[in-house]
């Protein structure tokens, strides 16, 4: 038989089997369906002898009434049977004349499925898009412009807010009078430099109480490299309170919070130490402590020192570390826009390769640096420590030296610093 014959055969038995199939639903159903047009090969007179009895087959589902002289109706979009398989067939679906295009029309069941989504998911979507619809001015914001702010009220809110000394005039003027709340700022640089020192500084300095210029808050203290030591708090809560004293001789006779707050053991117990020995404990530490800050609400400063550490010794996936750290990051900055703090991050230096040599830079690699809000350099020029403030969205580049006592951190002697080259 040659080819051509072979595929007219072929055909053949194909046309007739379809027949039969048909001819098996007319008995089945009371209503015969629509039949498609017979093709050429159909037209053919049939060979009685090649009859085969075939296996009953399951019906076929029809969307169209099985009469052709009725029309065929538009099924609603909630007893459709399925919904698209894709974002394209969603939207031919939508082109469809017997789509209704209002949002209330469309089943949550159906469009969860679509979209992998649950479906308590895909209600709170469309509740979304009917509060968006229902959008009529700026007077009135949907649920989508809920809880804007207009920058006036930002500015107001931002100069009405105290800040955080650093007990260095100096250094707090590079920083606009201080460590700002609501914002993360980076502190990194070599060891010995004074990190964990400003750190303790700042911890104390900020239970300063309010009648003396301060915020009268609490702090966190992460600690994961065990650099923390109370008898070094100890010492700069002596030296905090002598500075007020000496500035506010007699004023602590009229205050309000009077002089029995200003105790060396009363700025011990305003702190709250955590000790980190794994990145794991980092990671559920910050994440326990949305929880923590709204138990404590007078807590105004959390401070990690440092937020290295554990990532550089464990991590051997350094795609994994960059993820793990940018959820971190983000969640801190969450934490200091919701309670109105200021998240203080102590970071370490490495050394990198560019223009043909070695350089210092800070750890952790670029990709970090868009994680903090302001970054502060700490360095060493000759025997003199200083501090360069690298990155500020509000504040200009600016260097001061500063000095390390044994009161705490305090102004330099020296007046004038410049900058030795740290990427």
């Amino acid at each position: 038989m040659s080819p051509k014959a072979w595929e007219e055969e072929l055909a053949r038995k194909k046309t007739i089997t379809a027949n039969q199939n048909f001819q098996h639903l007319a008995r089945v159903q009371p209503t015969p369906p629509v039949l498609l047009s017979p093709t050429k090969e159909s037209t053919e007179p049939r060979n009685p002898a090649r009859r085969r009895t075939l296996p009953p087959r399951l019906p076929v589902r029809h969307w169209r009434s099985a009469t052709p002289s009725s029309p065929a109706p538009c099924l609603p979009v909630s007893q459709a049977p399925s919904p698209p398989a894709s974002a394209v067939h969603l939207r031919r679906w939508a082109a469809a004349p017997s789509f209704s295009a209002a949002p209330s029309r469309l089943a949550p069941a159906y469009f969860g499925r679509d979209m992998k989504n649950e479906i308590q998911e895909s209600v709170d979507i469309l509740k979304v898009v009917k509060g968006a619809n229902k959008f009529k001015g700026a007077e009135e914001p949907s649920g989508v412009l809920k809880g804007a702010q207009n920058a006036w009220d930002m500015l107001s809110e931002e100069q009405s807010q105290k800040h955080i000394s650093t007990g260095s005039s100096d250094l707090s003027d590079i920083l606009g009078g201080g460590i700002h709340c609501k914002e993360v700022t980076e502190i990194g640089g070599v060891p010995g430099v004074g990190k964990t020192q400003l750190g303790i500084q700042l911890a104390i300095n900020v239970q300063i109480p309010v009648d003396y210029g301060g915020l009268g808050g609490k702090a966190v203290y992460i600690d994961t490299e065990g650099s923390f030591m109370v008898e070094r708090v100890y010492q700069i809560a002596e030296g905090c309170i002598s500075d007020i004293m000496e500035h506010f001789p007699y004023h602590h006779h009229k205050a309000s919070s009077g002089q029995g707050n200003l105790q060396p053991e009363r700025f011990l117990a305003g702190i709250y130490y955590f000790r980190i020995c794994s990145y794991t404990e980092q990671v559920a530490v910050i994440n326990y402590l949305e929880k923590f800050l709204g138990e404590h609400k007078d807590v105004r400063i959390v401070i990690i020192d440092s937020v290295t550490f554990h990532f550089r010794q464990d991590f051997d996936d350094l795609a994994l570390r960059t993820r793990v750290l940018s959820g971190l990051s983000l969640k801190l900055m969450k934490l200091s826009k919701t309670y109105n703090l200021a998240v203080v991050l102590l970071n370490q230096v490495t050394t990198k390769f560019t223009e043909g040599s070695f350089q210092l830079t800070l750890a952790l690699g670029d990709s970090w640096s868009h994680s903090c809000t302001n970054r502060l350099i700490l360095y060493w020029k000759g025997k003199e420590r200083c501090a360069y403030l690298d990155k500020s969205p509000s504040l200009p580049v600016a260097s001061t030296p500063y000095a390390v006592t044994s009161k705490g951190v305090r102004d330099a002697a020296t007046p004038n610093c410049k900058r030795v080259r740290i990427m």
